[in-house]
């Protein structure tokens, strides 16, 4: 508490996995006035980009932000939303018992995906998977890991790089290729331990792999022929109470089933599938609940099968940040509060939505991306001073967010595209937001009508 009697927050510094970046002043002030009832405390420390960085480096990033916390009598921090800010944040609170936090223990389980899987997912709602050790010198057993889990399967590191290297292997040729390219000399292939060291206070030692490089190799369940459908169920713990928030509908495109194109709330699921969800939900959250997992937001990423049973393809130690605005339109929360009521001990109350009781309010929400499959300049892909035109407007019923700086140069696209931007958007249903966006995609992309963001038939 600070001496004017205000709550004090910590502002942790970006830590995120590409680039280093330190709040602006701009950001600084705009965090005040959304947030006037907390003294906030920013530091002028050097952020370590965790690709790059010696890990003593890192490890004296946290212990830094230890002692603030300590001098500063925070009663609260406000951490990055990805998988590394979850465990740093983990650490801290570990080393101030009075701040309200998950264990680094339940943090690491989530992040470290062959223990998620081991020790976190019932049996029920398990897919079939096998870890690939990388030890050094050592040829994989090629044999080993389709009689597994068969094939298609789907290879993906351990923890720490997002989407970015997964692969689906539809024959031995396409996985003896994608083990080529995953352990290549250019990518970061170090173990969690070696990643975060002191950060997991010794867990090292129970959790053996975790000085070892490993990938996963799961049982592919087939989104893109129609055998399964995508979905998250976003969660929190208040002192052991499990506070569902919402069954988000993961988007994906109908001319490209793999690529992910946002997000829509309320689910579309059937009420089988929902009963069935809520139960996995239940149960895994009791499975986290007995490793220290609580006082936080956290997702649950799962598989909706054809015949309304569910798999769990992730737990996500942190909150599905690219809901947080469609959350706000469709239930009135403020996210970014409940992750601060969360950590103060305040009452969370289940959300429910808007129109129930103002009828005027929208029955539906997404957050969709804006993407492209070209390459180049961004100002030559993009219309940026349309953007701000938009930006200008401040719409109730669309919120936007840039993800592309006008200096950027794209010199890579994936099969996915490349995200500019979201844009976030309440209607009556997915169909009407798709009608709000359809004419703002073809301003923001100059090419528009070489591509559909949605399927070919949509094409202009």
């Amino acid at each position: 508490m600070s001496s004017q009697g205000k709550i004090r927050g910590v502002v942790i510094e970006p830590f995120w996995r590409w680039r280093p970046e330190k709040l602006s002043t701009e950001d600084e002030d705009k965090l005040r006035k959304m947030y006037p009832d907390i003294d906030w405390v920013f530091t002028d420390v050097n952020v370590p980009n965790i690709n790059t960085a010696a890990l003593k480096d890192i490890e004296d990033f946290a212990d830094r932000y230890c002692s603030l916390v300590k001098e500063q009598k925070a009663d609260l921090l406000l951490s990055s939303t990805f998988d590394g800010g979850a465990l740093l944040h983990s650490y801290i609170a570990n080393h101030n018992p009075h701040l309200k936090y998950p264990s680094v223990e339940a943090v690491m389980l989530c992040n470290s995906k062959g223990y998620t899987r081991k020790l976190l997912i019932p049996d029920q709602y398990n897919v079939k998977y096998i870890p690939v050790l990388l030890y050094p010198n050592q040829e994989i057993n090629i044999d080993e890991i389709v009689d597994a889990v068969g094939l298609p399967l789907i290879l993906k590191p351990s923890c720490g790089t997002a989407s970015s290297l997964i692969q689906k292997c539809e024959s031995r040729d396409e996985l003896i290729k994608a083990l080529q390219k995953v352990t290549g000399m250019d990518v970061d292939m170090r173990c969690y331990y070696d990643v975060w060291g002191k950060l997991l206070v010794g867990l090292e030692e129970k959790y053996e792999i975790l000085k070892t490089p490993y990938l996963l190799a799961e049982e592919c369940i087939g989104v893109d022929t129609g055998e399964a459908t995508i979905h998250t169920t976003e969660l929190c713990i208040q002192n052991g109470r499990v506070i569902p928030c919402e069954f988000v509908d993961n988007l994906y495109w109908k001319s490209n089933p793999q690529a992910f194109v946002g997000c829509g709330v309320p689910t579309q699921l059937s009420e089988a599938a929902k009963q069935a969800a809520a139960k996995m939900r239940d149960e895994v959250c009791q499975r986290l609940i007995s490793y220290g997992m609580d006082n936080c937001l956290f997702n649950i990423e799962f598989f909706a099968l054809r015949d309304d049973s569910v798999k769990v393809l992730e737990v996500n130690p942190r909150m599905f940040y690219q809901v947080t605005d469609i959350v706000k339109m469709y239930y009135n929360t403020k996210k970014m509060q409940l992750f601060f009521d969360l950590q103060l001990g305040n009452p969370i109350p289940t959300p429910k939505p808007r129109y129930l009781t103002d009828p005027s309010a929208p029955k539906y929400a997404a957050n969709l991306y804006v993407v492209t499959f070209e390459t180049g300049k961004a100002t030559d892909i993009f219309d940026y001073e349309y953007w701000g035109s938009l930006i200008s407007q401040k719409r109730e019923d669309m919120t936007f967010e840039l993800l592309v700086h006008k200096n950027r140069v794209i010199d890579i696209v994936t099969n996915s595209g490349v995200n500019f931007c979201f844009i976030n958007i309440s209607g009556d249903d997915l169909e009407d937001c798709k009608r709000k966006l359809k004419p703002i995609f073809h301003k923001l992309l100059k090419n528009s009508d070489k591509y559909s963001v949605w399927e070919d038939s949509e094409k202009s």
